[in-house]
C-alpha cells in the first residue's frame, strides 16, 4: 500500500521540544515548580494541566496538537514540554485513562500497582450506581489482580507514552474496544502478506480522517518516530471480532487473559 505521509496525531512522535527537568509541586494543586531546561531560569505559576475530562475540548485540542503542557520561558522565550502524569476521567462513562510518562515496560508492574490504587480512590465500590449493582461481564477490571474495593463497572487503562494515551483516548471516545483493535494489530503484524515488522514499526489508530467504512492505523517508524504508511481493516471485520468476543462468555474472558492487567497493548502478544 503507497504511504501515507500524514501528520502524527497530537503530535506524539514528532521530534520532541526541549523537555522540562522534574518539577515540584506547590500547594495549589495543578500548579508547578518550573524551571526552563534552557537557561535554567524560574518559571513562576506555571499551570500543568493534570486531568483532562470529556467536556474540556481547549484540553483535549491541546493534547491532539501536541501543545498540552508546553511552555515558553519567561526569560530566554525557548519553548519547553513537561511530560507530566495525566489523567483522562470520564465519569459519566465511567472510565479512567492514565498516562504515566515516567514509566516503562521495565517498571510496568509497579504502574499497574500505582494505577490499581488511583482506580480505588476514585471509582470505589461504593460509587457503583444502582443500576451497575449485581451486573456481570462489564469490561473494566478485568483480567487485573488488586481491584477488590473497585466499582465492577469501570474501565481502567494504563499508558506509557503520549501516542499510547492519545490513541487510548481517541478511542474510548469513538466508542471502540481497545482489546479488539490491539487484537487486530495483532493479526495485521502476524499477516505474512502484510509486510509489517513489529520490531521496527508500530500500528497506532488513525483517527484523523473518520472513516465509517474502515478501521484505519497509522504505520509508524520506531527509529524515526514518524509515519511511514497507513493501512485498515473493513469496519465489518472489527465489528465482527467484538461481537465475537464480547457476546459469548468464554470467548470474552479469553480476551481477558490475552490482555491482563490496565496496560492493554498488542505487545503483550508478540
Amino acid at each position: 500500500m503507497p504511504a501515507r505521509k500524514r501528520p502524527v496525531p497530537g503530535g506524539a512522535r514528532r521530534p520532541a521540544r526541549r523537555k522540562a527537568p522534574p518539577a515540584a509541586a506547590t500547594p495549589a494543586a495543578g500548579i508547578l515548580e518550573l524551571t526552563c531546561p534552557q537557561c535554567g531560569a524560574a518559571q513562576p505559576g506555571a499551570k500543568v494541566t493534570t486531568v483532562l475530562r470529556p467536556a474540556d475540548e481547549a484540553g483535549l485540542a491541546a493534547l491532539l496538537k501536541g501543545t498540552l503542557n508546553v511552555f515558553t520561558c519567561v526569560k530566554c522565550g525557548t519553548p519547553f514540554r513537561l511530560d507530566s502524569p495525566v489523567l483522562y476521567r470520564d465519569d459519566a462513562r465511567r472510565a479512567l485513562i492514565y498516562w504515566a510518562p515516567n514509566e516503562t515496560q521495565e517498571t510496568l508492574d509497579k504502574a499497574e500497582k500505582q494505577v490499581a490504587e488511583l482506580l480505588k480512590a476514585l471509582m470505589p465500590a461504593a460509587a457503583a450506581t444502582e443500576e451497575t449493582e449485581g451486573t456481570e461481564g462489564t469490561e473494566g477490571t478485568e483480567g487485573t489482580e488488586g481491584t477488590e474495593g473497585v466499582a465492577p463497572d469501570v474501565t481502567c487503562r494504563l499508558t506509557l507514552t503520549r501516542g499510547q494515551f492519545i490513541e487510548k483516548v481517541m478511542l474510548w471516545r469513538n466508542e471502540l474496544d481497545d482489546r479488539v483493535v490491539e487484537y487486530i494489530k495483532f493479526q495485521l503484524f502476524q499477516n505474512p502478506q502484510g509486510h509489517l515488522d513489529p520490531v521496527r514499526m508500530e500500528l497506532f489508530y488513525d483517527f484523523s480522517q473518520p472513516d465509517p467504512a474502515n478501521l484505519s492505523f497509522l504505520v509508524i517508524d520506531r527509529e524515526s518516530g514518524q509515519p511511514s504508511a497507513g493501512t485498515h481493516v473493513p469496519m465489518e471485520l472489527y465489528a465482527e471480532a467484538a461481537a465475537t468476543f464480547l457476546g459469548d462468555t468464554a470467548l470474552r474472558a479469553e480476551l481477558d487473559k490475552l490482555f491482563p492487567g490496565y496496560h492493554v497493548s498488542v505487545s503483550r502478544l508478540l
